[in-house]
């Protein structure tokens, strides 16, 4: 089946579950202020995982300890399902172990 667009109001209702995350121009963005530039790499790794497992790819940017995780599912040119289960598994399972 494929992925279906979210409509802004969808968007804004799942993001009442991800306080961390902002809607910004197309995308969902979430900015980290990690203790080290050691944990923000680790940071990437980490993220760079749950984007193969997925099979899709955010946009990140760091500069030493500030990153940033961009996302939105490039194919329907909007937020679909796929973004907030990326979300659903950073936060479940990579951001609480992290020194972010």
């Amino acid at each position: 089946m494929p992925l279906q667009k979210y409509s802004e109001e969808e968007i804004m209702v799942e993001l009442l579950n991800f306080p961390e995350w902002h809607y910004k121009a197309g995308s969902l963005v979430r900015n980290f202020s990690c203790k080290s530039f050691e944990a923000a790499v680790l940071l990437f790794n980490n993220t760079a995982q749950v984007a193969r497992n997925l099979n899709h790819h955010p946009d990140f940017f760091n500069s030493y300890r500030d990153c940033k995780i961009s996302l939105r599912t490039h194919d329907i040119d909007g937020i679909s399902a796929l973004d907030f289960e990326f979300i659903r598994k950073l936060e479940s399972d990579l951001i609480p172990m992290s020194t972010c």
